[in-house]
């Protein structure tokens, strides 16, 4: 019974239907055309978008309901995610800020014992493990949507988006080990230190692996008819790049700042440098402070409109898996799929 619904015109486009999910081929010409299930009875039909990677050879079939359905749950799960990180983020935010208001930036920026100090450290603790549940949330999610991904040849940019998320999270709880040990930065050994870089490492690695979903969205709203998926994609990337652009431009006035302030007045004794002096953060002037705290503030703000536009891109992702031909319940009922 299938076999006679496949060996329609083969110059058409594939689709399924919505209530037993059997396979159709038909004309391109019949788009808009109810056509009988041979297999339920129902009246389906036919696509009027052709699919935006399927080819007359019917490589690359239209997404099934079960797939779509399936997508739908792992961006709810992959939404609940990003509002768990931005939560980790607030709660970092608050413990600098309480620092600095207590006991000053220098105090902050030193990690240096204290009252505020034993309680970032729990607090960093708390912040870490609602990351963790976030990146496991985020890998199944990806999970729940391999199958979509495939579909739209973009099963291979989903698989590195899951290395992402497991190379970022060791990477996070590596950087945030000497903090969670409330360990001050002059205090703190030179193997963990060198651990703690290795982490913010292999944090931005992941970041940067995990980025690579964007196209299974993209590819999938294209898929969905969505006209907008690309302006999207692409506000996101620019808000990405001003994000690392700024970032840069806090580490190099950090590092010139503590150039300035340590003044490297090393001199050569017997054919050694002399070690150049440590950085006494209690010496930065308050308008140094100033900028520091101006350009962390720009950060974060980037961070909030990163999470913002890429909570958008999610949502409009879940809408279109929501709606897609055969996963409605309208459409299940009445087999009106278009």
């Amino acid at each position: 019974m299938e076999d006679a619904m496949l060996e329609t015109s083969r110059s058409g486009t594939r689709f399924y239907c919505p209530e037993c999910g059997a396979l159709f081929r038909a004309p391109r010409a019949d788009a808009g055309k109810a056509i009988p299930c041979l297999r339920c009875g129902i009246p389906v039909r036919v696509p009027t978008d052709v699919h935006p990677v399927e080819s007359d050879a019917y490589d690359s079939p239209l997404l099934s309901p079960y797939a779509a359905r399936t997508a739908s749950n792992g961006l709810r799960l992959l939404l609940v995610s990003l509002s768990l990180g931005f939560l980790a983020f607030l709660l970092t935010v608050v413990i600098k800020l309480l620092w600095v208001i207590l006991e000053g930036p220098a105090a902050m920026l030193g990690r240096w014992p204290g009252p505020m100090g034993r309680g970032a450290a729990i607090g960093h603790t708390v912040s870490l493990g609602l990351l963790a549940i976030a990146c496991w949330l985020r890998w199944l999610g990806y999970g729940r949507c391999q199958m979509a991904a495939d579909t739209v040849r973009a099963g291979s940019w989903l698989s590195m988006a899951r290395l992402g998320v497991v190379l970022g999270m060791a990477g996070q709880a590596m950087a945030a080990y000497p903090v969670m040990l409330g360990l001050p930065v002059d205090s703190t050994p030179v193997t963990l230190q060198a651990v703690a870089q290795v982490g913010e490492i292999g944090r931005a690695a992941g970041a940067m692996l995990e980025m690579a979903v964007l196209l299974v969205w993209l590819r999938l709203l294209t898929e969905a008819g969505r006209s907008d998926a690309g302006p999207k994609i692409r506000c996101y990337v620019l808000l990405v790049g001003g994000f690392v652009a700024v970032t840069l431009l806090l580490m190099s006035s950090l590092g010139l700042a503590a150039a300035l302030m340590l003044g490297r007045s090393a001199h050569r004794s017997a054919g050694l440098v002399e070690p150049a002096v440590k950085l006494d953060l209690a010496l930065i002037p308050s308008a140094g402070w100033m900028i520091l705290g101006l350009l962390a503030a720009v950060l974060w703000i980037f961070v909030s409109l990163l999470t913002l536009q890429y909570g958008r891109i999610l949502a409009a992702t879940l809408s279109a898996m929501k709606n897609y031909p055969g996963t409605t319940l309208e459409c299940r009922k009445t087999g009106a799929c278009n």
